[in-house]
């Protein structure tokens, strides 16, 4: 019961995840896993369906929509995005323009911090394989007809990555900018593939 009362505070799916996609390139396979879907859904009477996801999640979506039309079972079954899929080139998410302004404003906010307090910040944006997320930042540091980017370090998958040079440069701009840093870094920055 405590679970369960503290979920509706809670950002998160409380069920699990899966990575299993109802469109098996086994054709008879797919269809007995669509089919699965809905007999368990019909059994515990469950006629509104919210998935979290990305672009599979989507797909999952129209599977799970299109075997409940077939089987005439009345169904809501909706895809809750989550993923801004930044992570494919030549793609297109409706999420990119959000997510670029909004890590241009909150990064403007860690700069008006720094310069406030002398502190390092270390922002950390999605991007398992592109950058492209944390390159943003770089927007809020020309921000109000100034450039700032000496307080700024950014590290990227497609950069290349090692400790080494990471100490060494964030070194380098701390001194410099006389105890003002922030450093933005993409999830998918590694060294030496790790």
């Amino acid at each position: 019961a405590s679970k369960l009362d503290n979920l509706e505070q809670t950002i998160c799916a409380a069920t699990g995840s899966s990575r299993t996609k109802l469109d098996d390139k086994d054709k008879e396979k797919a269809e007995r896993m669509r089919n699965r879907v809905i007999d368990v859904l019909e059994a515990h009477n469950i006629h509104i369906v919210d998935l979290i996801g990305g672009g599979d999640t989507a797909s999952t979506v129209a599977e799970i929509n299109k075997v409940a039309k077939e089987r005439d079972y009345n169904i809501i079954c909706e895809h809750l995005m989550k993923t801004i899929d930044n992570d494919g080139y030549g793609l297109f998410s409706p999420g990119w323009g959000t997510t670029g302004v909004w890590q241009r404003d909150s990064t403007l906010s860690l700069i008006k911090e720094v310069e406030a307090t002398n502190n390092i910040f270390l922002a950390v944006s999605m991007g398992r394989d592109s950058g492209w997320i944390t390159a943003m930042t770089t927007h809020a540091f020309l921000a109000e007809g100034k450039d700032k980017r000496h307080m700024q370090r950014i590290y990227t998958p497609e950069t290349g990555f090692t400790l080494e040079r990471f100490e060494d440069e964030c070194f380098e701009a701390y001194k410099n900018s006389k105890g003002k840093l922030v450093v933005n870094v993409s999830e998918g920055v590694q060294e030496d593939n790790r």
